[in-house]
This record gives structure tokens, C-alpha cells and sequence, in this order.
């Protein structure tokens, strides 16, 4: 008599355990689901904040891609005309440096997207030290564009052109280049 309710008794914590184990698998298939809805919600977040190109990494590219977006402000400033005044043309000048820099929105009033580091300081200054119509670039940039990337979008390779030289506000004295557009012929006697 007792083997028999023995039996019923490991028959009973099998039973259990399989359905403790039947549960578990559902409950974990469940929460896996969920989590990779709140992982697609939050992707969907942060394209909203940034644009697929930035948001994804490219490697080296992001040079590549900034000088390219330089040459299409300079393209569009060309042809930009200003309603009521006619007669008069815009001119601006671009800076790049390339470096580590931190990311974010910033801000429970008022989010704002923030860039901080000492890249963008210097960026900065390369377009405050830099000409009207040309896009001023550091030695690092130039590096990234025409040792390791070399070429555009149209295949054609990235021309720089020394500016020399320049003291810079906070940095002190940096070799820069001016960045050449397909417009551009090499300036040689030109250092300021």
C-alpha cells in the first residue's frame, strides 16, 4: 500500500515540475516577445532623434560624409535667393574636424540634441578661423580624407590644399587645409 501511494506521490511532483517547466518556457516566450517590441520601439525613438545615417556607425566614413554634405551647402548656397533682396548672396563658411565626441538629448523642458567634446570646439574654430565659401578643415580631417578614405561619392579623389599654419583660439598653432571643391583650382601662392 505504501508503494503505491509513493508512486502517486513522484507521479504528483513530476506533474508539478512539468507544469512548473511548461509555464516557465511560455512565460519566457512572452517576456522575449516584449522585449523585442520595446527593442523596436526604442530604435524607432532614436531614428526619430537622429537620422538613419547618423544613428548607424560607418566607420571611417562619417569624413566622407560631412565633406559631402559640405560640398552640397556650398552647391545650394549658389542658387539660394534671398526674396526680398534680390541683389545680395549668402556666403558661409564650414569647418571640420574629426575626433571623438559624446552625444545626446539633453534637457526635461526643453530637449535638445547636444554634441559635447573637444572635437566640436575645434570644429568650431576651424569654421570661425575659416574663409567665406571654403570649408576649412583640420590635419586630422585631412588625413581621414585623402590617406584612409581617398575618394568621394563619385569616386573622385578628395583635394585639399595647406593653409598653413594658423593659431587657433584655445589650441594654439594647428596646421589646417582648405577642402577643395570640383569648383576649386589649387591656390599656391595664398597663405593666411
Amino acid at each position: 500500500m505504501h508503494s503505491g501511494r509513493a508512486g502517486n506521490l513522484m507521479d504528483h511532483v513530476f506533474n508539478i515540475l512539468e507544469q512548473y517547466a511548461t509555464n516557465l518556457e511560455q512565460e519566457v516566450e512572452v517576456r522575449t516577445k516584449e522585449l523585442a517590441e520595446e527593442k523596436k520601439k526604442s530604435d524607432i525613438l532614436l531614428y526619430r532623434m537622429l537620422p538613419r545615417q547618423v544613428a548607424d556607425k560607418n566607420g571611417n566614413m562619417h569624413a566622407r560624409d560631412i565633406a559631402e554634405m559640405s560640398f552640397g551647402f556650398l552647391r545650394a548656397i549658389k542658387t539660394f535667393r534671398i526674396p526680398h533682396l534680390p541683389g545680395e548672396r549668402i556666403n558661409i563658411r564650414i569647418g571640420i574636424h574629426t575626433g571623438p565626441c559624446v552625444a545626446g538629448v539633453v534637457g526635461l523642458t526643453m530637449p535638445r540634441y547636444c554634441l559635447f567634446g573637444d572635437t566640436v570646439n575645434t570644429a568650431s574654430r576651424m569654421e570661425s578661423n575659416g574663409k567665406p565659401g571654403k570649408i576649412h578643415i583640420s590635419s586630422t580631417t585631412n588625413h581621414y580624407l585623402t590617406k584612409i578614405i581617398g575618394f568621394d561619392l563619385n569616386n573622385r579623389p578628395f583635394r585639399t590644399q595647406t593653409r598653413g599654419e594658423v593659431i587657433i583660439k584655445g589650441k594654439g598653432v594647428m596646421e589646417t587645409f582648405f577642402l577643395l571643391t570640383e569648383d576649386d583650382d589649387y591656390e599656391t601662392n595664398e597663405q593666411s
